[in-house]
């Protein structure tokens, strides 16, 4: 579908980028693909980043990662400054005054400890998605309107920087309790009319199957910002009309993540539209590939897993399945390349079925498969979201690979909603997708989704070692013996546990027309950029 008769403010620019040093300008709106209809509208309940995307500009958080440099010192948001006790067991946040939500209430102190308690211990009958990092939190004190200090049990060496993680947006008190009025702890899920923030935009409208808008909050705790009018994001399922829509004018930016340009769009950008449209390629904050519901025999097995894991030649996958150089993967564990406290590449070739590929690794899969007494003509069935082109490519390679074993492999394609809800009823042998973190932090990537106590493991095999590292790793100060830690958990699970098989992580291409300034998508920072405080459109 095209969008329409829109008339992009200041579209009609084709100059490079201008320098850091320009002026930012005022007016205009920001006109976005987006790929589907969010699950919902809570950022406690929906991690999705088809729900970030659109809410982030309309929430604020304690502290924020650096738009700038994922590894760089985190930013003020509506904390102002904080402290954090010598024992690792506090972390006190001073509070951003003369803050007020969109509907004109003051920001407190007891707004924060609210969505936090809220986190932590969800009501009945609500899934809190980001609890893992604030496991730990045993108390959070409010010893004033503009102090809040969260106590923890033991030492927590990436608490303060989980605070930072696009997930974390404040939701008032009071908007919680009027939609929880009722005894439905789903409520603002389903009512975008109650969202209400203290970020640079409010809500305006949610047609569903068409379009979201926000506009410029001319009450903004920041002065001066935001520089646009407004943001309205179109909601375009299929890749080639996002992109037309993109190329033409009527959009942009493309949508986000998965939803990004595809290989063949990128190289067009490059090749024809280069003088419109900036191409920028980041590296996405999570891995893609086949997890195992460990739940369901005969994958409640570790040799099973082992066997799946063995057959897969990883450097064939990243050539046929994302496109090799230039394409929209690379290489990795459960780790994301280049992580402070993940595995060097050096390290990662020596984990079984990350070696060279040979035909020793499919007789040693065929003989633990034996052992496990799982004979030729096992049937399995791989459930892949449908809408997702590099998702189904990967399903059918893992079909390709396993059926040399023998299996008898069938790929189930489901629409976005049935996938989810599937995998929360653990409805699946296999199913394609795989484990985002907020930061890239161990506590994100390997406690949250592997360790027994993580409440974001709902299928994974529990291992005894693996959580003694994991508590300890998360109990450490000292950067170099959490290193030590992590990596000698990520390398059980990998070889020995193997909850699932890592495909590739994502790298993703985004089209950016070149009027829009103020905006540069950058590694890790898929769930951590999308406020649009700083966007503008150059007229010039």
């Amino acid at each position: 579908m095209a969008i329409g008769v829109i008339a992009l403010m200041a579209c009609g620019s084709t100059d490079s980028t201008p320098s850091a040093a320009a002026i930012p300008q005022y007016g205009g709106t920001l006109v976005r693909a987006h790929a589907t209809d969010p699950a919902g509208f809570d950022p406690v309940q929906d991690s999705s980043i088809n729900t970030l995307d659109l809410i982030a500009p309309i929430f604020s958080q304690l502290v924020r990662m650096n738009p700038e440099d994922s590894d760089g010192p985190l930013v003020p948001e509506l904390a102002e400054r904080w402290e954090v006790s010598d024992d690792g067991r506090q972390v006190t946040f001073h509070l951003r005054q003369n803050v007020w939500w969109h509907d004109g209430s003051p920001f407190t102190a007891a707004d924060v400890a609210s969505h936090f308690n809220r986190v932590i211990s969800p009501p009945s009958g609500l899934f809190s998605s980001q609890r893992a990092p604030f496991l730990d939190v045993v108390d959070i004190l409010t010893p004033d309107a503009n102090t809040v200090v969260f106590v923890t049990e033991q030492p927590n060496a990436g608490l303060l920087r989980n605070f930072a993680g696009g997930h974390y947006m404040i939701v008032s008190k009071h908007v919680m309790e009027r939609e929880t009025a009722d005894e439905n702890p789903r409520g603002l899920r389903s009512n975008p009319d109650a969202l209400v923030g203290t970020g640079p935009f409010t809500f305006v409208s949610y047609e569903p199957g068409n379009s979201f808008e926000v506009r410029r909050n001319a009450d903004y705790w920041d002065e001066g910002k935001p520089y646009l009018n407004g943001i309205r994001f179109f909601i375009i399922k299929d890749s080639a009309t996002r992109f037309a829509n993109l190329i033409t004018g009527q959009l942009h930016t493309t949508a986000s993540g998965t939803a990004s340009l595809t290989p063949p769009e990128a190289k067009e950008v490059r090749d024809r539209y280069s003088d419109t449209i900036n191409l920028i390629e980041a590296r996405g904050p999570f891995w893609i590939g086949a997890a195992f519901n460990a739940t369901r025999a005969p994958f409640d097995d570790p040799r099973v897993r082992q066997a799946l894991s063995l057959a897969i030649d990883r450097d064939a996958y990243i050539k046929l399945v994302t496109g090799g150089e230039g394409g929209v993967g690379m290489i990795g564990g459960f780790s994301p390349p280049g992580a402070d406290f993940g595995l060097s590449e050096a390290q990662l070739r020596e984990v079984p079925g990350y070696r060279d590929f040979e035909n020793a690794d499919i007789l040693s899969a065929r003989a633990l498969l034996v052992d496990a007494g799982v004979h030729d003509g096992f049937e399995l069935s791989i459930m892949v979201r449908g809408d997702v082109s590099v998702w189904v490519n990967a399903a059918l390679f893992f079909q390709d690979q396993w059926s040399k074993l023998g299996l008898e492999v069938k790929v189930e394609q489901a629409e976005f909603g049935t996938s989810i809800s599937r995998m929360l009823q653990g409805d699946f042998d296999v199913r394609i997708g795989g484990i985002a973190f907020n930061t890239p932090d161990p506590d994100q990537y390997l406690f949250a989704p592997f360790s027994s106590d993580g409440p974001n493991n709902l299928y994974y095999p529990a291992d005894a070692e693996v959580d003694r590292l994991l508590a300890a790793q998360r109990h450490e100060l000292e950067p170099v013996r959490r290193r030590e830690l992590a990596q000698e958990a990520e390398i059980r699970l990998l070889s020995e546990v193997v909850p699932a098989v890592v495909g590739h992580y994502a790298v993703y291409q985004y089209g950016v027309r070149r009027v829009v300034q103020g905006w540069v998508p950058r590694d890790f920072m898929l769930y951590n950029q999308s406020r649009m405080e700083n966007v503008w459109l150059s007229q010039d």
